[in-house]
């Protein structure tokens, strides 16, 4: 994969992550209205049902709710929350799994971005926060209600 490669990440309720390579092609036609075509092709199917299980969440479906994706030293990563409450971690390269960060105990429905900062919110009524350049957690807001983890 090149610096200049783009992607479209697709995310599934069937537990499945497709990673397709969006290349355009100029047209060599100089009478053509059109000036370039996209062309996608599959690089490869990442199953995010094969992951382990929160034990609480054994029977949880394995819908895919959020994706995200987020560069570190030239590497495409590709950040996974759904009905799982642990958050997947797969290169982009690979489609193999590099890191799960585990503290919220429900599905995780939306997720942000902001320098090495990942911030996920879930049905927990929790916001975590999580240092992307060593996968760990750095901080946690929620509802008075909400348990710690």
């Amino acid at each position: 994969l090149e610096a200049r490669d783009k992607f479209l990440l697709c995310g599934s309720y069937d537990g499945t992550i497709s990673i397709w390579e969006i290349s355009e092609k100029k047209s060599t036609s100089a009478n053509s209205t059109l000036s370039s075509t996209i062309y996608p092709q599959l690089r490869h199917v990442i199953d995010n049902k094969a992951i382990e299980k929160f034990p609480d969440n054994e029977g949880c479906l394995d819908e895919i709710l959020v994706l995200n994706f987020f560069e570190k030293n030239d590497e495409g990563y590709i950040i996974v929350g759904g009905n799982n409450p642990r958050i997947q971690i797969y290169k982009i390269r690979t489609g193999l799994i590099e890191a799960q960060l585990v503290g919220h105990r429900d599905s995780v429905t939306c997720m942000a971005i902001d320098g090495n900062i990942l911030l996920t919110g879930s049905d927990d009524k929790t916001i975590r926060t999580w240092n992307l350049t060593n996968f760990k957690p750095s901080g946690i807001m929620g509802c008075d209600d909400a348990h710690e983890m």
